[in-house]
Parts: structure tokens; C-alpha cells; sequence
């Protein structure tokens, strides 16, 4: 018999705060979103990176996943640039830069696929998120593990160019 469509009784539950190991597991692209920013709209590309945890939910029984969405943006000050650089472990030249501007987002989903990191998980303030506060490279010493559970979604035909 099939699960009841609506469950209310299940707690839904999120990943464990602290450190762990993740694996990259997908790049979503959002497509173009309005965003508003100090009072002005304007449109920006959005993206998330997704992780899979060796944590298993005790629910789904499959692992837990934890996101980050960015604008795509590898400017500076922008709020990817410094997460990427931290997960690689060192600063980008303006040659790596440039490579990463020429891929389109396929070609990025498959280059950081398998990839894994060392993640800080943190809670939401009001306990219904787990969210990436954190990211390095993954120390030699840990053991990586590989994408066992997540599904990554199938590019959309419009897919084509760089998001960035």
C-alpha cells in the first residue's frame, strides 16, 4: 500500500549542526529571479550547490542534503567568490576566474560533482533549516565518501551559457 500523500504525524527533521564531511551532489540553476535588494529590484541569476551528508534521516532513511543558494556572481565582493575560494583551499588567479566564466552550467554541475568538503552545518534561528555556514577542503586525513542517495535534477533544454 502506498504512504498516505498527507503525513502530519512525521517531525520533519534536518541535518545535525556542526562538522561534516559533503559531498557535492548537484548545482541547481534557478534561472534569472527578482530580487530586492536595500529597497531596489532587479534581476539576478541564482544558483545553489547541493551537499549530501553521511548523515542518515531517520525518516526517509536516505541521507541528509544541505544547500546554499548564490547569486552567480565571481566579482570579489560577491558571496561565491570567497566560498569557492575556501573550498579549494587557496585564492583564485584571474586564469582560473575566467575558465570558471566559460563554462555553462552543465559543464559546472559535472566539474564540482563528487567533490567533497568539509562543511560547518548551522541551525536557523527558528530550528527548520540547516544551513552551510562554513566550507573547506576536505583534510587528506578524512575519508571521502561519494553520492549515494540524491538524484540530481536534469538540465533544462534553455540551459546553455554561463551563468556567470
Amino acid at each position: 500500500m502506498d504512504e498516505p500523500f498527507w503525513s502530519e504525524d512525521k517531525e520533519y527533521l534536518i541535518a545535525t549542526e556542526g562538522q561534516a564531511v559533503g559531498v557535492c551532489c548537484d548545482l541547481i540553476d534557478h534561472g534569472n529571479v527578482k530580487v530586492t535588494y536595500q529597497g531596489h529590484e532587479s534581476i539576478k541569476r541564482k544558483f545553489s550547490f547541493v551537499f549530501e551528508l553521511p548523515e542518515i534521516n531517520e525518516n526517509t532513511h536516505k541521507r541528509f542534503t544541505v544547500r546554499q543558494r548564490f547569486t552567480a556572481s565571481l566579482h570579489e565582493n560577491s558571496r561565491l567568490r570567497p566560498f569557492l575560494e575556501s573550498w579549494r583551499g587557496k585564492p583564485f588567479a584571474e586564469p582560473d576566474i575566467e575558465s570558471l566564466r566559460a563554462l555553462g552550467p552543465q559543464e559546472l554541475r559535472n566539474r564540482f560533482y563528487g567533490v567533497c568538503a568539509l562543511l560547518n552545518i548551522i541551525h536557523s534561528d527558528d530550528g527548520k533549516w540547516a544551513n552551510i555556514q562554513s566550507i573547506m577542503p576536505l583534510p587528506r586525513e578524512m575519508k571521502k565518501i561519494d553520492v549515494m542517495d540524491y538524484r540530481p535534477r536534469e538540465a533544462a533544454p534553455e540551459e546553455s551559457e554561463s551563468p556567470f
